[in-house]
């Protein structure tokens, strides 16, 4: 019985050790390098904020994940610090850390062996971690020759590449020099279309005509996918650009300021050649008829091409279901914007969504679910910090409906 007992609490406390990062989250940096140095361990600090989105993704998504736990658990002390206090706050000025997540990864005396920032799933935040016990590709070592001076093509792509993942403020003036001294015989390689897909982001970004003049021949290197992506996402954002508002605004009073130049552009996504054309033409169309003042036209549109772009996309289908919540006092539209709004809460099941189904619930005059998913919308807000003070003022005009 005593052997089962014990094997019992070896095998759960073995379950228990795997099931992701195991963290520290009260310890001083002081602290943290004499235990580096006492356990002759180098140090991985995530440096988030309270408010940041992606760092409590990553705490859902991949520090829980068991292989990254059981690679992070073995090999490093691991420190979780909010930049904004205490002792994260002293640590995020003296290394420069100006985004989040940032993860930087020290050695017992607190110097950088490597670092890099943002959104990453388990697969790609591992084989980036790894970077840190390769004295050849952590970034620290990197950085260091090209302080000395290093400037060879080969080793400035993947210092760029690192420079990029760390953070660096400085890494634009050495792609404009790399891409200003590259030789035209040159510019077509694998390295080449990974450094542009991390740095062109507009038509005036060096590298941006160069792309697409090449890119039959960038596609025979790195596969018809990865260009096609690149390419959606260069022309998608042009296309944005025609328009004085940027994407993700959930109050747009669309104005085109380009006609010519994002019709020219629409017709350049529509012949690219991409499987997915439609659904990417879609996304536009809808806005350039706002932007042209036709509702209706406007409303139509997201009618027919909705399911083709955003059925799956939560934080979309719950966009447009508030536009037309602004724009029409339509039932039969506000009805189809409840049902674009029902299965915006379905994929995620938080505030915003929430808030505009009892929007729309009070549009339609149904005060029994308006009340419902107001509260609802109003406590998922608190819990996450939201300022729900608009919700509070749309919940006392539920309670005033007859």
């Amino acid at each position: 019985m005593r052997f089962l007992v014990r094997m019992l609490f070896l095998i759960t406390a073995g379950q228990g050790y795997s099931q992701g990062i195991q963290f520290e989250h009260d310890s001083t940096l002081a602290q943290l390098k004499e235990k580096a140095k006492k356990l002759h361990k180098p140090i991985f600090i995530d440096c988030y904020t309270s408010w940041c989105g992606p760092c409590k993704w990553m705490v859902k998504n991949t520090f829980s994940n068991d292989t990254v736990g059981k690679y992070f658990n073995t090999r490093f002390i691991s420190a979780k610090l909010d930049m904004e206090k205490g002792d994260g706050a002293a640590i995020g000025k003296a290394y420069s850390v100006m985004s989040y997540p940032t993860y930087l990864f020290l050695d017992s005396t607190g110097k950088i062996l490597h670092r890099f920032v943002g959104l990453q799933r388990p697969k790609e935040f591992l084989a980036n971690a790894q970077k840190a016990l390769d004295p050849e590709s952590c970034f620290g070592a990197l950085k260091k020759k090209y302080k000395e001076g290093n400037r060879d093509y080969q080793f400035i792509q993947r210092y760029m590449i690192a420079a990029r993942q760390a953070g660096e403020p400085d890494t634009w003036d050495i792609y404009y020099w790399y891409i200003a001294t590259l030789p035209k015989d040159k510019f077509v390689s694998k390295e080449n279309f990974e450094i542009i897909e991390k740095f062109v982001y507009d038509e005036k970004t060096p590298g941006y005509a160069e792309f697409f003049d090449n890119k039959e021949e960038f596609s025979k290197l790195v596969g018809r996918e990865k260009t096609d992506r690149l390419t959606v996402k260069l022309l998608s954002g042009a296309m944005m650009r025609c328009f004085n508002n940027a994407p993700g605004d959930l109050d747009p009073q669309w104005m085109l300021t380009d006609e010519t130049k994002f019709l020219a552009l629409l017709n350049q996504m529509r012949t690219a050649g991409i499987k997915d054309t439609m659904g990417l033409v879609s996304f536009y169309i809808p806005k350039y008829h706002l932007a042209k003042g036709n509702k209706t036209a406007y409303i139509s549109t997201l009618k027919r091409y909705l399911p083709l772009c955003c059925w799956n996309d939560g934080e979309g289908l719950n966009t447009y279901a508030w536009e037309i919540f602004k724009q029409s006092d339509d039932k039969n539209d506000l009805q189809l914007a409840l049902e674009w709004s029902k299965r915006s809460i379905e994929i995620d099941d938080n505030y915003y969504h929430n808030d505009t189904y009892a929007a729309l619930c009070y549009k339609l005059k149904n005060k029994k679910d308006a009340l419902k998913y107001q509260q609802k919308a109003i406590k998922l807000g608190q819990e996450n910090g939201e300022d729900v003070n608009e919700a509070r003022a749309r919940l006392e005009l539920i309670r005033k409906m007859e």
